[in-house]
């Protein structure tokens, strides 16, 4: 909540942002707690309990207005970083001529134009590095890592340090590659924003309605006898449920912005090495199922133990959560090995394109086997095992289809094995004749890539489809509450009248 730490952290995102904005922006914080609680006829320390929670939420609110806008411009730095460079090297293939080049074409944004900056200064004074283009991309990976830029990198370093020759129809995949990339982006982050005014004007209707029904239990009161316009509105229940229910949309609010932060536009790089799939990986590979259900087995007989016991003392209840125990504990191996074989079959849909994407270029100067080796150290941490497999089959038997046919084995991803056989047809076929199959490959690969990011922006927003339900869901049980409380007033005053 220190204003000096929101305009640090908003200044390297390369903004700037006055203590009048921040002046304002509170003050209009708390001048929509104030009208808010006036609708709702809210008293004292509920209303200073929203006070306090509001103003606590803004600065992460105003932090990822700013993030997002900071991804967003990082987003077009990179994007055009990259096709400035493929346009360059096509002018002059070498790399320096290229960064100098590009460094005018980025020079809006500040990250990208301080690493273009320092990579060519590593190029030009670094006398001691083995390779210092290596170097020097490896700067602007650290600070916006993309596997494409990762590929672009790796290809023009082929191109510098071998002089080739034939590479003109790789950077015209490449370019290919990075405009589908933008346009879908640009398309993902219209529908994202308009799924954003779209919960946010929900949230606003939700608020809205049940503070109209605040307003018709207030005039319902008042028509009461005397001393009865507070029985509702008034009374302890109304108040917390109320505080309640517009805490929870701050919260929610709150979680919205916090979501939408726009991390996911450039970075997919970082769950390469997901750890927690390579568990997942190992566990499905091992698996018994028979091993696995004698140990179900032995542990529903101890769960079947308060069964028996509930219907030797006659209590249905224990004797039911006994036997959904039993029922349970059997069922879970099978529900754990699905469930986590579906985990790995994600993870494979997600990485394999940009592997794919990265050989696709590879093919142009290599043949198949020894282009899938020299991607195995730079692929994704689930699709190694499979790799050296594959190498290590195709090594005993080069000339068979099976082992591009086996390739992911037992798991679910048809339109991927039919990608990988492609592979095979590319393998047997001359270096001109296999141009067209692999630029169908590539064409093939916009597909998956476009699949493989829908997965990957559905994991990076998760939540953010229920938050459309959720408001419906709160106004809901606001207002079945408020007519409760209606109801028993009432009732009340009924017996009043009565007795």
């Amino acid at each position: 909540m220190s204003y000096m730490n929101i305009t640090k952290t908003i200044q390297g995102y390369g903004s700037e942002y006055s203590m009048k904005k921040y002046m304002l922006t509170v003050f209009l914080t708390l001048a929509a707690i104030v009208l808010t609680s006036k609708i709702f006829y809210l008293q004292g320390g509920k209303i200073i309990l929203l006070a306090i929670i509001s103003v606590a939420a803004t600065p992460g609110i105003i932090l990822s207005q700013f993030r997002f806008v900071a991804n967003n411009d990082r987003f077009e730095a990179l994007s055009n970083y990259m096709e400035m460079m493929i346009l360059s090297i096509k002018r002059q293939p070498k790399i320096l001529f290229a960064l100098e080049q590009t460094l005018e074409y980025v020079n809006s944004n500040k990250d990208m134009r301080s690493a273009v900056e320092e990579g060519i200064y590593i190029i030009k004074n670094d006398t001691e590095s083995e390779n210092v283009y290596a170097k020097a991309f490896k700067v602007i990976e650290d600070r916006f890592p993309c596997s494409r830029l990762h590929t672009l990198h790796g290809f023009l370093l082929t191109v510098e340090t071998e002089s080739s020759i034939d590479y003109h129809d790789s950077l015209d995949s490449l370019y290919f590659d990075i405009r589908s990339w933008v346009t879908r982006t640009y398309q993902y982050q219209a529908d994202l924003t308009a799924l954003k005014r779209k919960i946010v004007i929900i949230i606003t209707l939700s608020i809205g309605i049940a503070g109209y029904f605040a307003r018709l239990l207030h005039k319902a009161e008042v028509s009461m006898p005397a001393n009865n316009d507070s029985l509702i509105t008034g009374s302890s229940a109304f108040q917390v449920t109320t505080a309640i229910y517009l805490i929870a949309f701050i919260i929610l609010y709150s979680f919205l912005q916090s979501k939408i932060t726009g991390q996911w536009l450039i970075d997919d790089v970082s769950e390469k090495k997901d750890r927690r799939i390579i568990k997942y990986l190992s566990y499905v590979d091992g698996f018994d199922m028979k091993k696995e259900m004698l140990k179900a087995i032995m542990v529903a007989v101890i769960c079947g133990v308060p069964a028996m016991g509930g219907m030797i003392i006659g209590s249905n209840v224990v004797t039911v959560f006994g036997l959904i125990m039993m029922v349970f504990v059997l069922a879970k191996p099978r529900m754990d090995y699905r469930r986590r074989k579906k985990a790995v079959e994600r993870a494979l849909i997600r990485q394999f394109p940009m592997w794919l994407r990265e050989i696709s270029i590879k093919l142009n100067n290599n043949v198949v086997i020894r282009a899938v080796e020299e991607s195995i150290d730079s692929s994704a941490t689930v699709l190694q095992g499979f790799l050296r497999n594959f190498v290590k089959r195709i090594e005993e038997d080069p000339v068979s289809i099976k082992p591009y046919n086996d390739f992911i084995g037992k798991y679910n991803a048809s339109e991927l094995s039919t990608a990988f056989k492609t592979l095979y047809v590319v393998q047997t076929l001359s270096k001109e004749d296999s141009k067209k199959y692999v630029n169908d490959l590539i064409e093939r690969n916009q597909i998956l890539i476009e699949n493989a990011e829908k997965l990957r922006n559905e994991d990076s927003l998760s939540g953010i489809t229920f938050i459309s339900i959720l408001p419906m869901l709160l106004m809901s049980f606001k207002l079945i509450i408020d007519m409760v409380l209606l109801l028993v007033s009432f009732l009340n005053l009924a017996d009043g009248v009565v007795g």
